[in-house]
């Protein structure tokens, strides 16, 4: 894990010093504050930024130090800058326009969800595990995005992990994850294919599949609500 949250971080800065050229690279040296004037550490602008939801702007070189300001991006430079981005890899496992296979299900917590149940709904479909790095930094985004459509009753959100209930369930505890996770992922995972993680996956009402994604891409999450509100 250690070496590739350098790696993430890598490929998000670049979308994270928005509209500028030919500015002094950020490095640990470099002095951080918001503002008000206020400084972060490296570990905590860092941190801010994975977040997806700010930006660095260059201000000055004093003493031999780069001074950037941490700014929040407005929602029409959030929207600009995921539009911009390059649309995420599409899922090899999953063709778009191609019918999907309906399957029974059963919740993490016993509940049993019928084939037949699930026409007529727009089906949002995390794969992931514990131990996946990418998978885990995309939770927070993902829980936004169920409580963006918590109102909608067409769109469910099921998780489809490959860890076993106990370490799911303990996992939880600490790390939240609003999706319907569900039981068996591993053989779910298995029978449609899914090899890469995080996979994401999006059927229209009409049975579908819409859109399909796989790794960690600044705009997987805008392309999934994009999506979501094509096919309602």
């Amino acid at each position: 894990m250690k070496k590739l949250l350098p790696l993430i971080f890598i490929f998000f800065l670049p979308f994270c010093l928005l509209g500028q050229n030919k500015v002094p690279k950020v490095n640990e040296e470099s002095i951080i504050i918001d503002e008000l004037g206020n400084q972060y550490s490296y570990t905590q602008w860092r941190n801010i930024l994975m977040r997806q939801e700010h930006y660095l702007q260059f201000r000055s070189r004093e003493n031999d130090k780069d001074i950037f300001v941490i700014r929040k991006y407005t929602e029409e430079q959030k929207e600009k800058r995921m539009a911009a981005a390059p649309k995420p890899k599409s899922s090899p496992s999953f063709t778009e326009g191609y019918a999907f296979k309906y399957f029974n299900m059963r919740t993490l917590d016993g509940q049993k969800i019928k084939a037949k149940d699930l026409s007529g709904k727009v089906l949002v479909f995390n794969f992931w595990f514990i131990n996946c790095p990418p998978c885990r930094a995309e939770i927070p985004e993902l829980n936004r995005l169920v409580d963006r459509y918590k109102n909608d009753k067409d769109v469910m959100f099921l998780g489809v992990a490959l860890d076993e209930k106990a370490d799911l369930e303990e996992f939880f505890k600490k790390n939240p994850f609003n999706y319907i996770q569900l039981r068996w992922g591993r053989d779910i995972s298995s029978s449609q294919g899914v090899k890469s993680y995080p996979t994401h996956l999006v059927v229209d009402k009409e049975g579908k599949i819409q859109f399909s994604g796989q790794g960690l891409s600044v705009n997987t999450v805008y392309w999934i609500d994009k999506t979501i509100k094509e096919v309602l």
